[in-house]
Formats: structure tokens, C-alpha cells, sequence
């Protein structure tokens, strides 16, 4: 026990300097002072930072893409977002349509059925056996927390290579790939990804992944790349 605390605490200290070297960087920006002071009375502290970070991040929302709009019909027609599988979007080609299915069957038990939060906060998606990093472990120095990620949304996924949590896959065919056939065996690998006490093997046909790839692209956003809002604000 005194070993997990001692851990943990140089964790936190290790956490507290890389802020302050956060911290240091943005004061060294002069254009940020009256940022700053205009929405923080001019206090720029790690909490605030975080604020504005976060506050950015949860702007960045995207609801506008085709899938967004099949999706609007399907609910007036039907009054029901669930079990998404059974059906067939009118708007979408047969090979979006298969790709949607796979996606509702192998993926949406961790990324969500409607592309809303993702329905697991953190998992071990069996990318490595052995971890550089620890992921939220290394911040809990939890055993069972060990190898856990960030469970990302799959929106605009064709705008955001390289994939993984630490960019180590160049493509979203080799993201199919991995868990076509690449998961690893981890003490903490998701429940979702074993078949009994192995790591499971999706085997995804060519089809499969031209399937999957063909669905991914109807949730594509391309306004949101071109937004003026997100653009560069010191120009």
C-alpha cells in the first residue's frame, strides 16, 4: 500500500512540474495576457488553461454529417434511434449500409451506436501485450487500469491519422488490420475483444473493410475542416 501511495505521489509531483512547464510557456507568449485577462482577470494558472483547452475542445462538435442526416430521417420514420443493425439507412449505398451493420455488431459496444459520447470512457483495445505507457494507470497506479485509453468518437476518423492512442498505425486499413486479426493478449484487455480467455479475431473480409471504410466516410463532417471559427485566430 505504501508503495502504490509513494508511486502515486511522484506521479502527481511528475504531473504538477510538466503543468508549471505549461504554465511558464503560455505566460512567455505575450499575445495571451489579454486573452487571459479579458475572460480570467488575467490569471494564467494550470485551472484556466485547462478551462480555455477544454472549452475549445467541446466546440469542436460535429453533427452535420450524412450519417447525422440518415440518422434524422430514420428517427421520424421510426421514433427510435436503437438496434440500428436491423436496419438500412435509404440515403446510403448498400456497401455503407453492410459497413453500418459491421460497425453496430464489432465497434458500437465501445465507440456508441449513435456517435454521441462513446459508450466505454477508457478501454485496452489488445494493441500491445506490454505497454510503453501505463494510460490511466499511470496516473492511478490501479493494477486493473493498466494499458487503459481514452475510447475516442470515430467522427471525421478519414480527418485524424495517424490512429491509436499513441499514432503508431499510419492508416484506417491498418487499424481494420489490427483487429481483424492483430489483438494482443493484456491482463485488462476489454471484455468486448475476448473470446473467452483470447484475444477475439474479427476476421474482416476485403469486403469487410471496404464496407466499414465506405460507412466511416459518412461521418465525415467537411464544413468543420473549414470552419473560420477554428482557424487561426492571431493572423
Amino acid at each position: 500500500m505504501r508503495n502504490r501511495q509513494n508511486r502515486l505521489f511522484l506521479t502527481r509531483r511528475k504531473w504538477e512540474c510538466r503543468w508549471k512547464e505549461v504554465v511558464e510557456r503560455i505566460k512567455a507568449l505575450e499575445y495571451y495576457e489579454p486573452l487571459f485577462k479579458t475572460e480570467f482577470g488575467g490569471n494564467i494558472n494550470a485551472n484556466n488553461i485547462l478551462i480555455a483547452i477544454s472549452e475549445f475542445v467541446n466546440a469542436l462538435a460535429s453533427f452535420d454529417s450524412r450519417f447525422d442526416k440518415a440518422l434524422e430521417k430514420h428517427f421520424a420514420k421510426y421514433k427510435s434511434i436503437e438496434n440500428l443493425k436491423q436496419y438500412d439507412f435509404a440515403d446510403f449505398t448498400e456497401s455503407e449500409n453492410r459497413g453500418m451493420k459491421i460497425y453496430m455488431k464489432k465497434c458500437a459496444s465501445c465507440h456508441s451506436e449513435n456517435f454521441g459520447a462513446p459508450s466505454k470512457v477508457s478501454a485496452n483495445n489488445g494493441l500491445y501485450s506490454d505497454y510503453v505507457g501505463n494510460g490511466v494507470g499511470q496516473l492511478s497506479q490501479n493494477d486493473a487500469e493498466y494499458g487503459l485509453f481514452k475510447v475516442p468518437t470515430l467522427r471525421n476518423i478519414m480527418y485524424t491519422a495517424p490512429y491509436m492512442h499513441d499514432g503508431s498505425l499510419a492508416a484506417v486499413e491498418d487499424v481494420l488490420n489490427q483487429y481483424s486479426t492483430g489483438i494482443k493478449r493484456h491482463r485488462n484487455l476489454s471484455p468486448e475483444l475476448k473470446d473467452g480467455n483470447e484475444p477475439v479475431k474479427m476476421n474482416f473480409s476485403n469486403q469487410d473493410k471496404q464496407d466499414l471504410i465506405a460507412f466511416f466516410k459518412t461521418l465525415n463532417e467537411p464544413t468543420l475542416m473549414t470552419d473560420e471559427k477554428f482557424s487561426n485566430p492571431f493572423k
